[in-house]
């Protein structure tokens, strides 16, 4: 996590929802446990390209269970909107990862925040 204004998020608008932003930099990854029951889902999540420092761009997959349902590259240092394709679960724990591809090497990070199932 990093607070909005740090020496890290600096050259980016604060966080869209609190006052920190997940962070995915170069091929590290975040990644969280959560109960789902049986059905279809999406995830939603803004994200943005960390400003001033960026060797590139960012790429990140979304995973579910180690399974990619999404691949995403934010488009600008601006929180956007991202979805996934609509994925099957069923009921039972579940791990959400993104995981940062760094397609083009360098240092880059992408900025997440926001995330809806």
């Amino acid at each position: 996590m990093s607070a909005d204004q740090s020496g890290f998020t600096m050259g980016n608008s604060d966080a869209p929802q609190g006052t920190q932003v997940a962070f995915v930099k170069n091929t590290g990854s975040i990644s969280q446990q959560v109960y789902l029951n049986t059905g279809v889902y999406d995830l939603s999540f803004l994200a943005a390209q960390r400003a001033n420092v960026q060797a590139t761009y960012q790429e990140i997959e979304v995973l579910l269970d180690g399974t990619v349902v999404g691949t995403i590259t934010p488009s600008s240092t601006t929180y956007g909107l991202y979805q996934t394709p609509l994925f099957t679960v069923s009921s039972g724990p579940h791990t959400i990862e993104f995981l940062g591809l760094n397609p083009n090497g360098g240092d880059n990070t992408v900025f997440v925040d926001e995330v809806q199932v």
